[in-house]
């Protein structure tokens, strides 16, 4: 085991910085190259219109495509409050025209309902709902609906 690094010490040394290397860099290349993909080739392009708006909530139409198939799984919904200044804070993202399904969804156009998103603060200037998915055993998140109240 000792004697290639004796008889070729350039090439071994070679060998180990390489593998150094790849074993540092790799998660940070795959990962962007990942991010690029969905950026590319997202799960979802949908939209939402405010229909109702509350002391404390916003109502939401939200519709659209699913481009991937049945390899993207949902696993929740969930919604923020964004403030005047970008904060967000978490909020609660109900589908209130009929129960939520976790059934797979085919490639296609879609309306999925009327969402409920609240707590709505006081100081929110948009309302959002995300979407997350597991794609063969990886995470995709989605934004789904983003309008303005203001």
């Amino acid at each position: 085991m000792i004697r290639p690094f004796v008889e070729m010490p350039i090439a071994a040394s070679i060998g180990v910085i390489v593998g150094l290397l790849v074993a540092f860099f790799a998660p940070q290349l795959v990962g962007g190259a990942l991010a690029t993909y969905d950026a590319n080739f997202p799960v979802l392009t949908m939209h939402g219109k405010v229909t109702n708006v509350e002391a404390s909530a916003v109502t939401l139409h939200i519709q659209g495509e699913k481009h991937r198939g049945e390899e993207c799984k949902l696993v929740s919904v969930y919604g923020y409050t964004v403030n005047g200044i970008g904060v967000k804070r978490d909020a609660i993202a109900e589908r209130i025209d009929q129960p939520q399904t976790q059934k797979l969804r085919d490639q296609g156009l879609y309306d999925i309902g009327l969402w409920r998103v609240y707590p709505v603060d006081s100081d929110a200037v948009s309302v959002q709902v995300w979407t997350h998915h597991d794609c063969v055993g990886r995470p995709v998140l989605s934004k789904i609906s983003d309008v303005t109240l203001r």
